[in-house]
């Protein structure tokens, strides 16, 4: 009688020992498959305060010609893309040829509409050699009359863009997070890029069908000097993404920053508070 007791005791309380200790891994992992098309957008918004302080005349003279400060500034870019890669060559590595379709920007700055800059991307074609699991092995920008340090500031652009995320060689539980640091680069002009790691956390926050879904935390810091200016850059912000299990790479992304920047000259120091938004989506794969 006490056995048949016992025995239904650990039937009623297998399905809780379970769930806490015999939960189900994910492993997951980025790649990218040769012969195949595929479809990005891309959306990034951005409200920022911008104030000076140093130079008495710049401002008065701001003033003078009705510029009001802070100054209110919204920028507002979309990007889309396509990308097809070729078949898989005698080294395992294999050719990505990607397209801008197009590239739209528009800037209002206090309420007033700005010129916005040239459609520079749209039409561009980037040539890329990846490994299948994203390692780059060369970029370039092709058919194109840009300079060429704008090509290659479009060439480090495109590289970060398919930069891999890194999963641990581990499987992953619901609740398990990891954190990767990104290397970025941030053009100052033709001549200059500043390098800055971006550190971004991914927790895994639970798995629908061949869907995961992780919540991301991302923190970032810059304090560089380029002759007499100095740049200085914090940044920290939280957002989504939704991993595609069957196709091994990330299809969309949603991420909110508050960054606050400051550019110290010599006789003034520009004080810049932003909130941006960014999205990120790959529409099909053919």
């Amino acid at each position: 009688m006490k056995l048949a007791k016992s025995k239904k005791m650990v039937l009623l309380i297998m399905p809780f020992l379970l769930g806490l200790g015999g939960s189900k891994g994910y492993y997951f992992k980025t790649t990218v498959n040769p012969n195949s098309s595929y479809k990005m957008i891309m959306r990034i918004t951005m409200n920022s305060k911008v104030n000076y302080d140093g130079d008495s005349l710049f401002i008065e003279k701001l003033n003078y010609q009705g510029v009001k400060l802070p100054l209110s500034i919204e920028t507002y870019k979309a990007i889309g893309m396509s990308a097809k890669t070729n078949s898989l060559r005698s080294d395992s590595t294999f050719v990505m040829t990607s397209s801008f379709d197009y590239d739209t920007s528009l800037t209002i700055r206090n309420g007033d509409t700005v010129n916005t800059p040239m459609k520079i991307l749209e039409g561009l074609k980037i040539a890329s050699v990846y490994s299948k699991d994203l390692g780059v092995k060369g970029i370039e920008v092709i058919g194109s009359n840009l300079p060429e340090e704008q090509k290659h500031l479009i060439a480090e652009m495109v590289g970060k863009m398919y930069q891999n995320i890194k999963y641990p060689d581990k499987p992953m539980k619901i609740g398990d997070s990891f954190t990767q640091t990104l290397p970025t680069q941030i053009p100052i002009n033709t001549q200059k890029i500043i390098d800055m790691n971006i550190q971004v956390t991914y927790a895994l926050r639970g798995v629908d069908g061949n869907k995961a879904f992780f919540d991301t935390i991302t923190k970032m810091a810059l304090n560089d000097s380029t002759g007499a200016v100095k740049f200085i850059l914090n940044g920290e912000g939280s957002g989504k993404l939704i991993h595609d299990i069957q196709r091994n790479y990330p299809i969309e992304s949603n991420s909110n920053m508050i960054l606050d920047e400051k550019i110290v000259t010599p006789t003034l120091t520009t004080i810049i508070t932003a909130m941006s938004k960014t999205y990120y989506k790959v529409l099909d794969k053919q």
